[in-house]
């Protein structure tokens, strides 16, 4: 883990946060200075987002989003916002999947018929 000064506030970025910017254990080449440089302007060019005290890269809908919002071109526009929307699909999907992994799921509960079932009027 490494500290790195941004504006007038320290943030730690995470070894695996590196190695996803930089490249695995790429980054360990790098002089402390020229490292903490490279954060900086990666920062501030929206790579890296502030959680907490950490620095962190963004999911992809946090990218489609920034890059949706910057944006002039109405082809890029559309782009960003089709990658933005299925970025939010599939963060939906995984958290559905996990619920349902949660859960005990009664299929005789769910097939059961009613009691009122109209099916039994016909």
């Amino acid at each position: 883990m490494l500290s790195v000064r941004v504006g007038d506030q320290n943030y730690r970025v995470t070894n695996e946060t590196l190695d996803r910017l930089f490249g695995i254990d790429r980054w360990r080449r790098f002089d402390s200075a020229v490292l903490a440089n490279e954060i900086r302007q990666h920062h501030r060019a929206g790579a890296l987002i502030i959680e907490r005290r950490r620095l962190r890269l963004p999911s992809p809908s946090e990218e489609a989003e920034r890059r949706l919002r910057s944006e002039d071109d109405p082809d890029e526009i559309l782009r960003w916002g089709v990658l933005y929307l299925a970025a939010q699909l599939h963060e939906v999907a995984t958290e559905l999947r996990a619920l349902r992994q949660g859960l005990q799921f009664d299929e005789s509960a769910a097939t059961a018929r009613l009691s009122r079932d109209p099916a039994e009027d016909a």
